[in-house]
């Protein structure tokens, strides 16, 4: 039990939106200095763009990681609902509905509120002890779920906690590994290449890394984590968007990492949910009754 909680939390807080940069107006890259462009590449991870349309149009998909080492591969299912859709206190709530394996029948409900010094709330359903729990925050270099991913590449890490150099522009030329069947959309695009250096109080497991950020949409098509010199580990993501009049309203088909160090690599696709949903599934009460 101790062992699944750990890696519980593991999951959890790699999923947290801290609501700094909700209301993050759109500007021009080349009017913005290098830590505005990482702001911006952070309002689109975070989904903030559709805080902005109505309650239907919140995010939602159904979520596979697939997990590859040298002698195993494993993966993993869960839906994923967000609601920006509350004033005053709350900024917005994620509703996780784990569908297999060990933790199918788990389900998270994460508060997130306005007030900066206040952290966010997790609730816990766990179904073997038919409780909700409350649980507290890991550390950014933490695995996410036993994956090549950490926190950190899970939208756990800040701009704030870096400091940030804009290199240059370049014409990108990739798309990114792992699923050759859907739309690739950053073949050509103008991207922006940002190096950020972890602050001294923020203790990361890299001596810097190097982003390659779409010029207009502030899409993060690619980030090389860097240690020594060496290359250790590349994050590539698949942008895609969704036909609304902004040009962070983006969601993705999926990302991928290799991790050289440890041999590893994985995989997390997303596909678009057509399910209603509903203001009472981002409850306590919900969560107690959604595996029932």
């Amino acid at each position: 039990m101790l062992k699944f909680i750990s890696v519980l939390l593991t999951f959890i807080f790699s999923l947290q939106s801290h609501a700094i940069y909700k209301d993050l107006a759109y500007q021009s890259s080349l009017q913005s200095t290098p830590e505005q462009i990482m702001n911006q590449v952070y309002y689109v991870n975070q989904f903030y763009s559709f805080s902005h349309v109505p309650f239907n149009y919140q995010p939602k998909g159904l979520f596979t990681l697939v997990k590859k080492s040298t002698y195993q591969v494993s993966t993993l299912q869960f839906e994923r609902y967000i609601n920006f859709e509350y004033p005053g206190l709350v900024k917005a709530k994620d509703l996780i509905l784990f569908k297999n394996g060990k933790m199918d029948g788990t389900s998270l409900l994460i508060t997130d509120y306005n007030d900066l010094e206040r952290d966010s709330m997790v609730q816990v359903w766990m179904p073997e002890l038919r409780k909700v729990r409350r649980v507290s925050q890991n550390h950014d270099n933490d695995l996410w779920m036993g994956s090549a991913f950490t926190h950190g590449d899970m939208k756990n890490r800040k701009p704030y906690h870096e400091s940030h150099e804009l290199l240059g522009t370049e014409t990108y030329t990739n798309c990114a590994k792992g699923m050759s069947e859907v739309p690739c959309i950053s073949q050509n695009k103008k991207v922006l290449v940002v190096k950020s250096i972890p602050i001294a109080e923020y203790n990361v497991n890299y001596d810097y890394r190097i982003s390659y950020v779409d010029a207009e949409s502030y899409a993060d098509y690619r980030t090389e984590y860097f240690r020594n010199n060496q290359l250790v580990k590349e994050v590539e993501k698949n942008w895609l968007p969704v036909g609304l009049p902004m040009p962070r309203a983006l969601i993705f088909s999926h990302w991928y990492v290799k991790d050289f160090n440890r041999g590893t690599e994985s995989l997390l696709m997303m596909q678009p949910l057509k399910k209603e949903t509903t203001p009472d599934m981002f409850t306590e009460a919900f969560l107690r009754k959604s595996h029932r």
